[in-house]
């Protein structure tokens, strides 16, 4: 363990000699969580107290990093000249219900979930508001698509994008509704309230229908429209983590036991 700990990557931003930039990593917090629940110390002394009666136990500890999203930039870098983009829609209706369009498909993994959490956080409503659309050609946009670790990255990256400049809109109207600086309005709950004075509020869907169907809250030359499209393509997201095996070895058969 103090091995690792010694060579933890503790820098950012890390660039490998390989060009590839880690930005951000928990590496030697995922290993002294690790230690922690493994009980490292208790096990060292087990090792020892066993030693003396010639039985052999092993602590193995590694850390690994997985890059994950690749984007074009870094797939071109590693000599794979394919496009890897995606992107997503967001739309709040004049109902105030938000409707997430994305080219990533879901086939197991759950991204009716992990993308209208993205968006709900964002726009503050309920998750229960956000409707996730998918799987659709003449719904859908266009995309990569789904596979190698990379929709959560992508597909949220977009969904985030996205959503982020909807809720801009939604300040922008709600604050000529209200009669103060975007800056002053905050989203919660569905609905958009002045800081400070949560009493002096409207619900989304108030917002979302005068945006739509009344031209006074309208600036000259915005869209009547509470949507947005956003295209993601990053250079690639790293995961990591830490796992430790423990093993006893038979000095005399050479049989191996997986202790944990």
């Amino acid at each position: 363990a103090e091995f690792r700990r010694r060579n933890v990557i503790s820098e950012f931003p890390h660039t490998t000699v390989t060009g590839m930039v880690y930005d951000s990593g928990s590496y030697r917090e995922s290993l002294e969580r690790a230690l922690e629940l493994v009980g490292y110390d208790e096990l060292r002394r087990r090792q020892a107290e066993l030693r003396q009666q010639g039985r052999y136990l092993g602590i193995g500890v590694g850390l690994y990093v997985e890059p994950t999203a690749w984007g074009s930039e870094i797939a071109l870098q590693a000599g794979f000249p394919f496009p890897s983009h995606d992107n997503a829609t967001v739309t709040i209706d004049p109902t105030g219900k938000v409707r997430v369009a994305v080219s990533v498909h879901s086939h197991g993994q759950g991204h009716e979930t992990t993308l209208a959490q993205v968006a709900a956080e964002i726009l503050g409503v309920s998750i229960d508001d956000v409707i996730v659309e998918h799987g659709d050609t003449d719904r859908a946009p266009w995309g990569m698509g789904t596979y190698a670790s990379r929709s959560a990255v992508i597909g949220g990256g977009m969904v985030a994008l996205a959503a982020q400049e909807v809720r801009e809109k939604v300040l922008r109207v709600a604050s000529r509704l209200l009669e103060v600086a975007p800056e002053d309005l905050e989203i919660q709950d569905g609905n958009v309230f002045v800081r400070g004075a949560p009493d002096r509020s409207l619900s989304l869907f108030q917002v979302a229908f005068a945006a739509y169907l009344d031209g006074r809250v309208r600036a000259e030359g915005e869209e009547p429209l509470l949507s947005a499209t956003k295209f993601y393509d990053p250079r690639a997201t790293y995961s990591n983590g830490c796992i430790v095996t423990v093993c006893e070895v038979d000095g005399e058969t050479g049989l191996v036991r997986l202790d944990k």
